[in-house]
Order: C-alpha cells, then sequence, then structure tokens
C-alpha cells in the first residue's frame, strides 16, 4: 500500500524520466497524420477502424488506399526504449512486409544500414527536434507517405 507507493515514489524521483512531459503532442501528431493528412486527402482510410490506447502508447489502425492491408501507426513506449529518438513507429501488416521493396524503405526513409526488416515490418518514424509543430508533422507525413509511395510501386509492378 502506502509504503509500496512511497518507495516507488522515491525511485521516480532519482532516476531520470525518459517519456517527456508533452506526450500528448505525440498523440496528436497521429491523429492529425491519420485523420487530417491522411484519410482527408485520400492516401488513408479508417473506416471500421479507431484509435486505441494501451499499456504500451497509442496508436491507429489504418490502410493504405488501393493497397491491401491493415496497418498501423502510433506512439510505442516499448520500441522507443529500444530505439532511442524515435517514439512513433509505422507497423505494415505481413502480406504488404513480404511484398514491399525494403532496399527502398532504407534508403529512401534513411534507415541505419543495420536495420533489417522483419516480417511484419516496424518502422521507426523520426522526429525532428527544436521544430515546430507543423513542422514535425509535415515530416512525419511526408516519412509515412514515402512508405506509400513505395507499396503502391509494388502493387503496380504486380498488377
Amino acid at each position: 500500500g502506502r509504503e509500496n507507493r512511497a518507495v516507488y515514489q522515491r525511485q521516480l524521483t532519482q532516476q531520470p524520466l525518459r517519456v517527456p512531459r508533452h506526450i500528448s503532442d505525440l498523440y496528436r501528431i497521429v491523429s492529425d497524420l491519420v485523420n487530417a493528412r491522411g484519410v482527408d486527402t485520400g492516401w488513408m482510410d479508417t473506416s471500421g477502424l479507431r484509435a486505441a490506447a494501451s499499456w504500451d502508447g497509442y496508436g491507429r489502425s489504418f490502410r493504405f488506399a488501393r493497397v491491401e492491408g491493415r496497418h498501423w501507426i502510433g506512439v510505442s513506449f516499448e520500441f522507443w526504449g529500444d530505439e532511442e529518438g524515435a517514439p512513433i513507429w509505422l507497423y505494415l501488416d505481413e502480406e504488404l512486409s513480404q511484398a514491399i521493396d525494403a532496399d527502398a524503405l532504407r534508403c529512401q526513409l534513411l534507415l541505419p544500414d543495420h536495420w533489417e526488416p522483419d516480417v511484419p515490418i516496424w518502422l521507426p518514424i523520426r522526429i525532428r527536434l527544436g521544430a515546430s509543430y507543423d513542422d514535425v508533422l509535415d515530416d512525419v507525413v511526408s516519412q509515412v507517405k514515402t512508405v506509400y509511395d513505395i507499396a503502391l510501386e509494388r502493387v503496380a509492378k504486380n498488377s
């Protein structure tokens, strides 16, 4: 009870926190990306899907227009801890993960050379530090739109 809470509070104050105070801005970036920039402009669809919070963060399921599959983008505290500086992650479903050109992803998204895609693919989305909210959102949209464009190229080649 109270004794455990006191111990926890002492430990918390003695360790630097990894989660920024403005975590809600990251959630807002995900929502604005999907709703205002993706769905409203027609390259994403969320029909029948919803946003959800979990123990691991917050995310949004969606589909890319003209590309099969259901994908997810969101804040993942678990992955953020593994890849410092990448709080937002894009999940590509298994079918698209197997079909998409991983070398194109690595090159066009400037992923580190050591990045090796697993199936399904989880992509770190870089966040620009020290920039305005709109500039950060534009950059995140650009990264996800690049993935969409690469996926569309693969769909066109397979048609």
